[in-house]
């Protein structure tokens, strides 16, 4: 499943959410079998085939631990057959009786026993809802609705058994109470008739709808990961617990494209006003990826190949438009070549599973897409790309998330987590394979370089609190727990992980433990000890001692939060005299004297991969630390005592030469995960020698300060070691004044970008936010902006093709940057260049057509039309409003235009933007996060009292628009008003619980931050502003 937060995939999405606030410790009651379940005891202990576990809340309601169930072991689904009948009106005209029901459904669930004694049958139905909520759930049926017959010896069924009641208790269980126990190692076939409300809320069996021709259309969707399976069907709705399944679909006849995991089996067969129509069994898999699609949709085909050279059906599914004007061109050739490179590298059948895979682009989407096998559900704005009028970024988006659902194919799908707790071994293993498969259908794009900027800088960021979490999180059991471990530990850091990973063993060692886990674990549930065990057989054979990789990974694995290594080089001579200690990466709050962890708790040490580097001319950047075996596992000690005499291996570079190629680079191309701080020294040689190593025309040797990557993890490392305390400010700071002009990449650029906007969020408002200001507008008038920048165009934007290079791709990137911050900061030729554009735009009466004269603003428009917004004539945004609501606006116009109202100066227009997010009309809810998060950048602080008013109205991911909008709290007054809020509404739903435990700690450390740093920085600032740069420090 795409991450719903940004975590990953940064094109375009917003990265703001912190991690969620996993104190509490669960407690697992003693398991028993075969005994009759006694209800009367339920909450507080176990019984019969069932574990209860409980879990001290956060939650300022109440102090009670709430109940959290695990299913029994004792049965396990095998098969279902499931008949749903689809109640769904055509259009807003349409009178169906039963609308929005699933009247008339039943399923057959054949089980097999698993213990002696069993009495009762246990699984998952969301049975209770909030009143007036528009969730989807399963009415409540009586023991004659529920019926079990035996398998007998020649597969026939017999031996009825009697229903003595069926309850349903809390956190969505239902049991079913028999006359007598079930016999072990026996199949049995459960049936249940039952009638489900097909949901408005993006959950579970929900109901999605467009406008075509002014009236309003509607289909039937789906969204069950993690837990809302049950919102759709009566089921075993764990991960671990793996059935196949048969469907057969019954809905109105005016829906002509229907589709689900399997493919259809015959014509539809025609019942009056309806269709029922079957489909083909899928293979073993868990209950929550299965999906639904119930619409009047078109499809669009190509043929791709298994490495048995067999042929399947490879599908886009959209509205007829879309297809039609050929915005899913682009998806299909990157899919097929994405899905014929993945099996052929793994060796790995598709076909083997499935007949057909499908990708479908529905209007409303809660999370960027969802990995069902054999039909792919994705937002629109994710999966369809129009050609002349969708960027860079967008394509690059299109790309870079069905990368990520093609991987879960394998890693997800074929192999999935046990529980939840894990979930890392789907997401993180997709997040990282998303890259490799970008590289393959866009060879020119250089992924590489961008899985630091876009993953491990992100990992770090969300790793750095004290409520962070590890990989494999044991504690992750109630339904808000598990809802909350999809989040960047997940997805970034276990990429990050992997990467790591790959590091160390090299590519060829790496790649094969991948696909001996696979192999190994084919169609079944995993532990990360599974995985684990792979990767020490490979390294075996590549000379690791034994238990080495183990206990190296599992430091990654099953601890939180990530080290910080400080080298120092002393003042002798000899470069093997390095020294280092380590210790936990933390931002640091009111209650830390100091960045460094204050508990008593002996402190965590992770076994760190050590690559070095240096200055000198020649100097390695590919180093593998398998080729060295050089981790370092203690707090403290040398480098010359913990590491092979390959690991120094370079020129001397005595600690007294002031030359400017006498620097050390630890964490070569950052791959390990930590961050590397240096003594002084090192430092200002770093700062001296970037802008010399820089001026490309006049300087021909090759030094790692001209891969971007370096530069890049230069930046980030030294703004957030500052931030924490372990650095004073002026070493980025002056990293930056001293060279940046001369920076042409992306990637530095980007890291500067995140590290400035933390920069400026905290100095608004107090005495140093004109200092900063001004200090912007130097860089960008030092030749770091012009004008040309906006000639943005892109080689072969307009062609679904490999055309596009990574030169050209990096400008286009780099561009928008640099002229966000021109524009953002008001240098006048930039708002200038911006307010002329969008009226040239606006005169041309394009809208959001395809521009067949100039490309040019294609890659820019969003700044154009921010910045013609916010420094334009009032009449801008009034023009923009109207497109919004125009018949043709696509759901991706829609997002772009109201990113763009976000940016007006106007207070009553700023008024409106907030209106149209909360009036339940104007905004999808998937919208509203990313409207909070645009009128954030502007307005962040004030919007806290529209908030505190009008959040019962809001229906879109709470969580996200906490964590977007708690960066910009800063003070005492203003954390108090969170914490109260909290204390108002927090508590009344456990989802919005961790969402603003995350948003306090955030809060108490930008508070901190403010106390210790902020006169820091504008001192520096006011040396580097008004003054001529220094290099040397101290």
């Amino acid at each position: 499943m795409e991450l719903r937060k940004r975590y990953c995939w940064a094109f375009g999405i917003l990265f703001a959410g912190l991690l969620a606030g996993l104190i509490a410790v669960s407690i697992l009651l003693a398991r028993k079998t075969g005994e009759e379940l006694d209800r009367a005891k339920l909450t507080t202990a176990r019984h019969g085939p069932f574990t209860l576990h409980t879990r001290a809340t956060l939650s300022p309601a109440s102090s009670e631990s709430a109940p959290i169930y695990r299913l029994p072991t004792t049965v396990q689904p095998r098969h279902y057959e499931l008949f749903l009948q689809i109640h769904l009106p055509y259009d807003e005209d349409d009178t169906l009786p039963d609308a929005l029901t699933t009247r008339g459904s039943h399923v057959n669930i054949t089980l097999r026993t698993a213990a002696q004694g069993v009495r009762n049958i246990t699984f998952h139905a969301r049975h209770e809802v909030k009143e007036n909520s528009v969730s989807g759930y399963i009415k409540q049926f009586d023991k004659d609705a529920v019926s079990l017959l035996e398998f007998t010896g020649n597969g026939t069924l017999d031996g009825v058994f009697k229903i003595v009641s069926v309850d349903f208790l809390k956190v969505d269980i239902v049991v079913v109470h028999l006359d007598r126990a079930l016999l072990p190692d026996r199949d049995y076939k459960l049936r249940i008739q039952f009638e489900g409300v097909i949901g408005q809320n993006m959950q579970g069996l929900y109901r999605s709808q467009f406008v075509k021709d002014g009236k309003t259309r509607y289909l039937v969707t789906s969204q069950f990961e993690p837990i809302m399976a049950r919102m759709a069907f009566p089921c075993f709705d764990e991960p671990g617990i793996r059935s196949r399944f048969s469907t057969t679909l019954k809905y109105p006849n005016r829906f002509t494209m229907t589709r689900t995991n399997g493919q259809a089996e015959g014509e539809a067969i025609t019942d009056g006003l309806w269709l029922i129509q079957k489909y083909t069994t899928t293979p073993a898999m868990p209950v929550y990826l299965n999906a639904f699609l119930v619409s009047d949709f078109e499809l669009t085909s190509v043929d791709a190949q298994d490495p048995s050279e067999e042929i399947y059906p490879f599908n886009v599914i959209a509205r007829k438009e879309f297809i039609d004007r050929g915005d899913a061109a682009y998806a299909l050739q990157q899919g097929k070549v994405m899905m014929e490179f993945l099996s052929r590298e793994f060796n790995q059948s598709y076909i083997e599973h499935l007949p057909k895979l499908d990708m479908a682009a529905v209007p409303d989407f809660n999370v960027g897409a969802m990995e069902n096998w054999g039909l792919i559900l994705y937002r629109e704005a994710r999966l369809l790309y129009r050609p002349k009028v969708s960027t860079a970024e967008q394509k690059s988006g299109v790309a870079g998330i069905i990368a990520h659902e093609l991987a879960h194919m394998l890693f997800g799908n074929v192999v999935t987590c046990s529980w939840w707790s894990n979930i890392w071994l789907n997401e993180g293993f997709a997040t990282y394979l998303m890259y490799m498969l970008m590289g393959q259908a866009n060879p020119s794009w250089n992924t590489k370089y961008l899985f630091s900027y876009w993953v491990i800088h992100d990992a770090f960021q969300h790793d750095s609190y004290l409520s962070t979490h590890p990989l494999y999180d044991p504690r992750v059991e109630n339904n808000t727990l598990i809802d909350n471990s999809f989040d960047p530990i997940a997805y970034a850091k276990g990429a990050s992980v992997l990467h790591m990973l790959k590091g160390v063993l090299g590519e060829i060692g790496f790649n094969r433990a991948l696909k001996e886990y696979i192999r190994a674990n084919k169609l079944g549930s995993v532990e990360h000890g599974d995985f684990l065990r792979e990767v020490e057989i490979v390294a075996l054979e590549m000379g690791f001692p034994a238990g080495t990789m183990s206990r190296y990974l599992r430091s990654w694995i099953e601890e939180s939060g990530y080290p910080v290594l400080m080298l120092d080089r002393g003042t002798g001579t000899d470069p093997s005299e390095i020294t280092y200690t380590q210790q936990i990466f933390r931002y640091p709050t009111l209650q830390d004297n100091d960045s460094i962890n204050n508990s008593t708790v002996e402190p965590t040490l992770w076994d760190i991969p050590l690559t070095l580097t240096n200055g000198a001319p020649g100097a390695p950047l590919e180093q593998e630390t398998a080729k060295h075996g050089c981790f370092l596992s203690k707090a403290a000690g040398s480098l010359r005592s913990e590491c092979e005499s390959e690991v120094l291996d370079y020129p001397t570079l005595p600690a007294s030469d002031e030359r400017t190629d006498n620097f050390i680079i630890a964490n070569v191309q950052q791959y390990g995960f930590y961050r590397v701080n240096y003594d002084r020294h090192n430092w200002n040689r770093i700062i001296m020698a970037l802008p010399v190593f820089l001026d490309y025309p006049t300087v021909t040797p090759s030094s790692v300060l001209k891969n971007n990557v370096i530069r890049g993890q230069l930046i980030d490392d030294s703004f957030n070691l500052a931030r924490a305390g372990f650095l004073s400010y002026e070493v980025p700071l002056k990293l930056i004044h001293n060279y940046f002009t001369l920076e042409t990449h992306h990637g530095p650029l980007a890291s500067a970008r995140d590290n400035f906007r933390h920069l400026y969020i905290m100095l608004e408002g107090t005495v140093h936010h004109d200092l900063f200001v001004e200090y912007m507008r130097k860089l960008m008038e030092g030749g770091l902006y012009t004008n040309s920048r906006w000639s943005n165009s892109w080689t072969d934007a307009d062609v679904p093709s490999h055309g596009d290079s990574e030169g050209s791709f990096n400008r286009v990137m780099a561009n928008n940057i640099i002229i966000n911050w021109a524009c953002y900061f008001e240098v006048a030729a930039c708002v200038t260049s911006a307010v002329t554009r969008f009226r040239r735009w606006r005169e041309s009466g394009i809208g959001f057509g395809p521009d067949t004269r100039t490309n040019n603003d294609i890659q820019t428009k969003e700044h154009v039309l921010c910045y013609g917004v916010r420094h334009g004539p009032v009449e801008n945004w009034h023009y923009l409003r109207g497109l919004y609501d125009h018949p043709e606006a696509t759901t991706s116009d829609q997002r772009t235009i109201l990113r763009a109202l976000a940016c007006t100066k106007y207070e009553e227009l700023v008024e409106r933007v907030l209106a149209m997010v909360l009036d339940g009309k104007s905004v999808r809810p998937q919208d509203q996060s990313a409207a909070f998060a645009a009128l954030g950048r502007w307005v962040g602080r004030r919007i806290w009292d529209f908030l505190r008013s009008g959040w019962s109205k809001l229906t879109g991911s709470t969580s996200t628009i906490m964590a977007d909008l708690s960066r910009y709290v800063k003070t005492e007054r203003h954390l108090a008003q969170i914490q109260q809020l909290y204390v108002d509404v927090g508590g009344k739903d456990g989802s919005d619980s961790t969402a603003f435990e995350k948003a306090i700690e955030q809060a108490q450390v930008n508070v901190a931050w403010m106390a210790a740093h902020a006169d820091e920085v504008g001192g520096i600032l006011k040396t580097l502003t008004i003054g001529e740069p220094t290099p040397l420090l101290l």
